[in-house]
């Protein structure tokens, strides 16, 4: 069986399998009725694996990564996957979000073995990780980096007026107890 996996993107461009071809023994069906970390972990750690056996650039995250290479991994996701044709935009949306978050833990990976000395990943190569800490120095990038790490330290301390059921009934019971009737 030839593998066809490993196409160049600009080699990619005809339109591979429609989102409704019927599965097949080749072919994971999956469903979208939930938000995206609810897709089956199966699919998630194999979209991982490809996206790294075919990352090929030196991009800190999935929206610098230009638009060929893009198409070429979500051409690869619709010959890999069934879904129901009525769901194709939705699909292709959490494909993208998926894979966002996908680069981004291997890459955040790389950055913790880089700070304890370990190897790179083979995944990446040493030009692409030296381009990439170029950029992670960059004060664009430190500055975004640094925003960030203060708005998730604030996170739980806010939930936009909403507290859990849980807290409602402590309430209930704190007050019923209190009350003397």
């Amino acid at each position: 069986m030839e593998d066809d996996d490993q196409t160049d993107p600009a080699q990619a461009g005809g339109e591979s399998d429609p989102p409704c071809a019927p599965p097949d023994e080749t072919r994971m069906e999956i469903w979208t009725d939930g938000p995206m970390k609810y897709w089956p972990s199966a699919v998630q750690r194999q979209l991982g694996t490809f996206l790294r056996q075919n990352y090929g650039g030196a991009w800190i995250n999935y929206s610098d990564a230009p638009a060929d290479r893009k198409a070429f991994w979500f051409a690869h996701f619709k010959r890999t996957y069934f879904y129901p044709p009525h769901r194709a935009a939705r699909i292709e949306g959490q494909f993208s979000a998926v894979a966002a978050k996908l680069i981004r833990d291997a890459i955040d990976d790389q950055k913790r073995r880089d700070r304890s000395g370990g190897p790179i990943q083979g995944w990446i190569t040493p030009e692409q990780w030296t381009t990439m800490k170029a950029r992670f120095s960059e004060r664009s990038y430190q500055e975004r980096s640094e925003k960030a790490k203060v708005a998730r330290s604030s996170a739980g301390k806010w939930c936009s007026g909403s507290i859990p059921m849980t807290e409602h009934f402590r309430r209930l019971i704190k007050r019923v107890r209190t009350r003397t009737w």
